[in-house]
């Protein structure tokens, strides 16, 4: 692998290919230790903000005409969604279709993202809980109006999410979630 930053026409394909395989066969060396303090750290951190930065010269060679096709976008094999309720799914979808009309796409993109995490934490940590926020929502918004109905439905999102932050996970201690869907039940 020569260096051609003084001409940068003659990077391709191959020269990024290559400079990948260098980072990853790096890792491998018996000596990473003595330069990362151990393999894993190499991984972890600058391996990974190296692979970052050849990926975005693939990107941009690939503007410029040098490279024939844009990187694949490499999700972690590991990441595994759990399954949200459709109900929930629906609210954060309409939600998200009225702000699509005054926010940029990039922001949309960054909100939707957001609240998909927040379902998914939801599934995972309160899988309990059987109200549908919209129901809630609706009952709420009949007897006080639509202001009132979005701040407490909310609340009551709120204190689902700091009761299972807050709530112990040992063995021996109960968690609070049930407490969370009694409270979710009685409103």
């Amino acid at each position: 692998m020569d260096v051609v930053a003084d001409r940068p026409a003659g990077l391709d394909a191959g020269y990024v290919d290559d400079m990948l395989a260098a980072i990853r066969r790096f890792g491998e060396r018996a000596d990473v230790g003595l330069f990362w303090g151990s393999a894993e750290r190499y991984r972890v951190a600058p391996a990974k903000a190296w692979i970052t930065r050849v990926t975005q010269l693939r990107v941009a060679l690939y503007h410029r005409g040098q490279v024939a096709a844009l990187p694949p976008k490499a999700m972690p094999p590991y990441a595994y969604r759990p399954a949200v309720k459709p109900e929930m799914r629906a609210v954060v979808e309409r939600c998200l279709a009225v702000r699509r009309l005054t926010l940029r796409p990039n922001t949309i993109y960054h909100r939707e993202l957001s609240l998909r995490r927040f379902l998914e934490y939801i599934a995972t940590a309160a899988p309990a809980i059987v109200a549908s926020p919209r129901a809630f929502f609706i009952r709420i918004r009949d007897k006080r109006g639509k202001h009132v109905a979005a701040v407490a439905t909310a609340r009551k999102l709120a204190v689902i999410v700091f009761s299972t932050r807050t709530s112990t996970t040992s063995d021996d201690a109960p968690c609070r979630i049930e407490g969370v869907s009694n409270y979710l039940m009685a409103a």
